[in-house]
C-alpha cells in the first residue's frame, strides 16, 4: 500500500476497521469523488518539465515522459526525486532527425526506448520506426544504442517479455511484433508481424500468474496471448471508443483505465469497476496489490479489494498550478503524479520536518538520534540494522520516543544503521531516513626517518583502539631500526609495542635508526661485554641473530662470526687492541 516518504504500508488492520466509513462504492465515487477527507497532499517535485504523459519505476529509479511545447516528447530520470536528468530528447538518436519517444520499457539490465525518427517535422509520420536501448539505467542519453528493427513507418510502442519472447506493440494501425530470444535481450534478427483492425497499441503488461501477454490499443480493445505471442485473442472492453490510457497488473488481474471508466480483466471476463462520467488517465499498483486510479482533474482513488470499493485519497489544493493530470506511478513506497504544470509526490497529512542525522562518537560515549515530525497523536518505533546493509532492520526494544540514545557506544557498533517508524493517529506510517552510527577515527601517521623506508604512511584508528597496520621498516645499508618515537626520539617503541598502544589522539610516529657499529650487537651505541655474551649464546645455539647483528658480530672483519670475535671484543673493552 502507499507508504509515506518511506517503505511501510498502511496497516491492513486500519483498512478493515475503517472499511465501512472510508471505502466508497463505485456509484458514490461517481457522485462526489471525495466523500472522505483526502489523506494525501500534492507536493511539487519539479516544474517546467513538460506536460505529463507517462511515469515509470524500475530498480530504484523513477522515469518521467512528458511533452514539451511543439509536440516533442522527452524523458527524465531521478533516483532521489529531487534531481531530474534528461535522458531522451528529440536529438537523442542523431541531430539530422527528430526522435519522438512513445514508450520506455525495462527488461533485464536494459532500458528500451521506442518511437520513431522524423526526417522533417513532428507531423511527418512517413518515417522510420526506431528502437534503442541503454545497458545501465544510470547512464545519460549519450549511452543509447540503436537496436535492430526493420524499416517501417509505424510508431513503435511498449516492449514486454516472458523471458524467452519479446512482444512489441505498434501503430498507427494495430500491429504486434514478436521475436523469440535465446539471450534474454532483443537480438539482431527478424521480427514476426501480426496486424489487427483498429488503432495503435499503447500499453502492454505481462501477466505472470496466468503466463500471458496483455496489450491494449488506444480505443477499446485488449489483446492477449498465452503461447509466447505466436497467436492472439482480442476482447472488446467497451462498445464505444473510450480512449484507453493505462494498464496495470496485480496478482493475475489486469486493470484498464480510459476516458469512460476503469475495468478489470480476470481470465477472459471484463468487469467495469469505476463508472462512466470521469476521465481516468493512469493506474498504479503497490506491493500489497492496492490499486490507484488517477482522474484527469487530479483526484486519486484507491481500492484495497480489487476494485470493489474505492476511497478518494488525494485531490489537488488550490495552490497546485496544474489543471490536468495524466501520469501516475508507484515505487519504493512513493506515489508520483504528473500534471500539465509539474510533477508531484503524494505525501501524508503529517510529515517529518527533521530527519535523523549521521552521528560520529567516541567509543564509550553516548550517541543520540532524534526526529521531528509534524502532526498529532504520533507514536514512534526506532529500528537498528547491525549488519550495516540496510536489509536487516529490527525494532529496538523500548525505543518509542522521538529520540534514541545509545549509551555507552561499543567498538563493534561502528557502522550500525538507525531509523524510526512514525505512526499517525489514523494508522498511516512514515519511515525516516537512515542514519549511521560511526566511531570517531584518529589518524596515526608514520614517517620513515632519515635512514630507511616504510611500507605505509598512515592508518585510521578508532578512539581508544590500537594500531593494526604499523608499517614494516627497511633500514638503509649500514643502519639498524631501533624504534618508533612521537617525541623526538626520547621514547622509542618497537613495532610490537606500538601495536599494543591505546590511541587517544592523532599523532605521528617517526622511525629511528642507529648506524651499525662493529661489536654493538644490542644496539646500545657502544661495545660492551653484553655484546660478547650475545655472540657466545649465538655460537652455543641458544639465540639467533638478525642480519644487522651478524654484521656487528664480525668484529675482526674476517667474514666469520666465531670465538675470535668474542676475544677481540673483550680485548677491545680492556684496551688491548
Amino acid at each position: 500500500m502507499l507508504k509515506k516518504v518511506g517503505k511501510v504500508a498502511l496497516c491492513l488492520s486500519l483498512v478493515s476497521t475503517l472499511l465501512v466509513s472510508l471505502l466508497l462504492s463505485k456509484d458514490e465515487v461517481q457522485a462526489d469523488g471525495s466523500a472522505t477527507a483526502p489523506q494525501y497532499k500534492y507536493t511539487l517535485l519539479k516544474d517546467n518539465i513538460g506536460s505529463a504523459m507517462k511515469l515509470y519505476y524500475n530498480n530504484g529509479t523513477f522515469y518521467y515522459k512528458s511533452q514539451l511545447n511543439g509536440g516533442y516528447n522527452v524523458a527524465h530520470q531521478s533516483t532521489d526525486m529531487q534531481t531530474w536528468t534528461k535522458i531522451i530528447g528529440s536529438d537523442t538518436f542523431g541531430s539530422s532527425k527528430s526522435f519522438s519517444l512513445a514508450n520506455l520499457s525495462f527488461i533485464g539490465d536494459r532500458t528500451y526506448a521506442t518511437g520513431y525518427n522524423m526526417s522533417t517535422d513532428f507531423f511527418d509520420y512517413t518515417t522510420t520506426s526506431f528502437l534503442g536501448y541503454m545497458n545501465d539505467t544510470s547512464n545519460t542519453s549519450s549511452s543509447w544504442t540503436p537496436s535492430a528493427f526493420p524499416i517501417d513507418s509505424l510508431l513503435l510502442g511498449p516492449v514486454v517479455t516472458d523471458g524467452s519472447n519479446f512482444v512489441m506493440g505498434a501503430g498507427n494501425s494495430n500491429v504486434i511484433y514478436r521475436q523469440a530470444s535465446s539471450t534474454g535481450n532483443i537480438e539482431e534478427k527478424a521480427w514476426t508481424k501480426s496486424t489487427f483492425s483498429g488503432v495503435r497499441i499503447i500499453n502492454a503488461v505481462y501477466d505472470q500468474v496466468n503466463s500471458r501477454f496483455i496489450l491494449g490499443d488506444l480505443r477499446k480493445n485488449i489483446y492477449y496471448s498465452t503461447n509466447g505471442g505466436s497467436t492472439w485473442n482480442s476482447i472488446q472492453v467497451s462498445s464505444t471508443d473510450t480512449d484507453f490510457s493505462d494498464l496495470a497488473q496485480a496478482g493475475g488481474t489486469t486493470y484498464i483505465s480510459g476516458g469512460d471508466g476503469v475495468w478489470k480483466l480476470v481470465g477472459t471476463t471484463v468487469t467495469r469497476i469505476l463508472p462512466s462520467g470521469s476521465n481516468y488517465r493512469a493506474l498504479a499498483v503497490d506491493e500489497d496489490n492496492n490499486v490507484y486510479a488517477l482522474r484527469s482533474n487530479g483526484t486519486v482513488l484507491m481500492s484495497s479489494d480489487a476494485g470493489t470499493t474505492w476511497t478518494s485519497i488525494a485531490t489537488p489544493d488550490s495552490d497546485i498550478t496544474s489543471t490536468s493530470f495524466g501520469a501516475m506511478q508507484y515505487g519504493n513506497g512513493k506515489l508520483l503524479v504528473g500534471g500539465n504544470a509539474g510533477l508531484y509526490q503524494l505525501l501524508g497529512n503529517f510529515s517529518i520536518t527533521k530527519q535523523p542525522e549521521n552521528t560520529p562518537v567516541d567509543v564509550g560515549a553516548a550517541a543520540t538520534f532524534s526526529v521531528i515530525a509534524g502532526g498529532s497523536g504520533l507514536t514512534y518505533q526506532w529500528q537498528v540494522d547491525t549488519t550495516g546493509t540496510g536489509n536487516g532492520f529490527t525494532d529496538v526494544s523500548g525505543a518509542t520516543s522521538s529520540s534514541l540514545t545509545i549509551n555507552p557506544v561499543l567498538q563493534n557498533m561502528n557502522g550500525y544503521l538507525y531509523r524510526v517508524i512514525i505512526t499517525g493517529a489514523s494508522g498511516q506510517q512514515l519511515i525516516s531516513n537512515t542514519a549511521v552510527l560511526s566511531l570517531h577515527l584518529l589518524k596515526v601517521s608514520y614517517q620513515p626517518g632519515d635512514h630507511g623506508t616504510i611500507s605505509a604512511q598512515s592508518e585510521d584508528v578508532e578512539v581508544g583502539a590500537k594500531p593494526v597496520a604499523v608499517p614494516t621498516v627497511t633500514p638503509d645499508s649500514g643502519y639498524r631500526f631501533i624504534g618508533w618515537s612521537n617525541d623526538g626520539g626520547v621514547t622509542k617503541l618497537s613495532s610490537e609495542e606500538l601495536k599494543a598502544l591505546i590511541i587517544t589522539a592523532e599523532t605521528t610516529y617517526t622511525a629511528y635508526y642507529n648506524q651499525i657499529v662493529k661489536g654493538d650487537l644490542d644496539g646500545s651505541g657502544s661495545v660492551s661485554s653484553a655484546d660478547a655474551q650475545l655472540i657466545v649464546k649465538y655460537l652455543k645455539g641458544l639465540i639467533t641473530l638478525d642480519p644487522d647483528q651478524l654484521v656487528a658480530a664480525d668484529f675482526n672483519n674476517d667474514g666469520i662470526v666465531d670465538e675470535l670475535d668474542v676475544k677481540a671484543i673483550l680485548a677491545y673493552i680492556i684496551g688491548r687492541s
